[in-house]
Formats: structure tokens, sequence, C-alpha cells
């Protein structure tokens, strides 16, 4: 119905550029770049610009106008190419996200990472030595070519799903009752009890 159209926001459609994946020079690993205009307060869109003139522009993506996925699938048929994400802890985060989801669909389905801190947490950039944050004062070139040179590290991303702590000690509660009250063979007892206090110590970790 034409009520329920006009509710909703207007589409936005998105030209999306091809790569001829033939057509790039043997052992080449292009780079794709991710910025978020909206950190450090307007230094990402400085840097928008000054990358999008050293670079080809089709390497270049805005994260803040249609996210993180036109760059993945423009890139997704590139054999080889690197990652260089421009804005906050935040922004590297939204990026990886993405990446996890496309990934199938990306014939480089691990493409190194590196960034460029330019947001309000600059966390993980300065744990890999990216330092704490982007000023403008640095050369573009000199930071394209870091990137370049930049050593491999690999690096494990975690999901932590906190549970009821009332919950579990119930459950636990449990478990330990019926290995006390059961008239079942001392082995078993004894194995219902180990389970009860293995699974105490992981719900003490996940909580911690």
């Amino acid at each position: 119905r034409s009520s329920d159209l006009d509710d909703k926001e207007p589409l936005k459609i998105v030209s999306l550029p091809y790569i001829e994946a033939s057509a790039l020079p043997t052992k080449t690993s292009p780079l794709l770049v991710f910025v978020n205009l909206k950190s450090g307060g307007g230094q990402g869109q400085d840097l928008y610009f000054a990358l999008r003139h050293h670079l080809n522009p089709h390497q270049v993506f805005n994260i803040m106008e249609g996210g993180p996925l036109p760059g993945f699938l423009t890139f997704r048929n590139v054999p080889d190419f690197r990652l260089l994400i421009c804005g906050g802890d935040g922004t590297c985060g939204w990026v990886l996200s993405v990446l996890d989801e496309v990934r199938p669909k990306l014939k480089c389905r691990y493409p190194p990472s590196a960034l460029l801190p330019i947001g309000t947490g600059n966390d993980l950039a300065r744990v890999l030595r990216w330092g704490s944050g982007y000023t403008g004062d640095e050369s573009v070139v000199s930071t394209l070519l870091a990137v370049e040179e930049a050593e491999t590290t690999a690096m494990d991303r975690w999901t932590v799903v906190v549970d009821s702590v009332s919950r579990t000690a119930a459950t636990l509660a449990s478990r330990i009752h019926d290995a006390v009250t059961s008239p079942s063979p001392p082995e078993a007892r004894r194995r219902a009890f180990e389970e009860g206090r293995t699974s105490s110590a992981m719900a003490a970790v996940e909580v911690g």
C-alpha cells in the first residue's frame, strides 16, 4: 500500500565498480580502505579525500554510506587484498563483523588488516603498534608505505555471552544435591560432583 511506502525511508541505490581480477598484475595485493568520516572531529573527512587523491577512488570507501558491505562486494573477486581501517575501535569491530558475514563470498577470505586510528577509542591500534591517534600532521604516503611493510600478526576474536548467575547457581546446587542424595554407586556420585565443580569454575570465568 502507498501508506506503507510513505512511512518507510527512501531506498538508496549504490552503483559499485567492477574489478576485473584477471587484469590485475600477478602477485599484487591491492588495498581496500574504509574511512569513518565522523571520527576524529573532522579528521576522517580530510583523510578520506587525501587517500582518494593518492589511491584509486574505487579503493576508498566512506563507511557512513552503506557501511563496509559495498567495499567488500567490490573486492569480492580479488584473490588477494589488504584492509586499511581508518577509525576507532568501534569502526574496526564493525568492519570485521561484516567481514565475518561476507567471508564465504570472498576469494580472499582472510585479508590482513591495518588500522589508522582517528577515533576516540584506539586501544586496538595501540596494542598493534599503530600509534595512539592520527593527528593530521603525518604524511599519507608514509602511512601507506607503513601498511605495505607491516608485519602480519595473527589475532583471535571472541564473542562473550554472559548468563544469569542465579540460574547457574541454582543448577549447580541441584547437581551437587543429586550427587549427595542419590543412591547411585560411589563412582557415579564422584563424576556428578566433578561435573558440578567444573561447571562452577566455568561460570566463574564467564561472569568474571
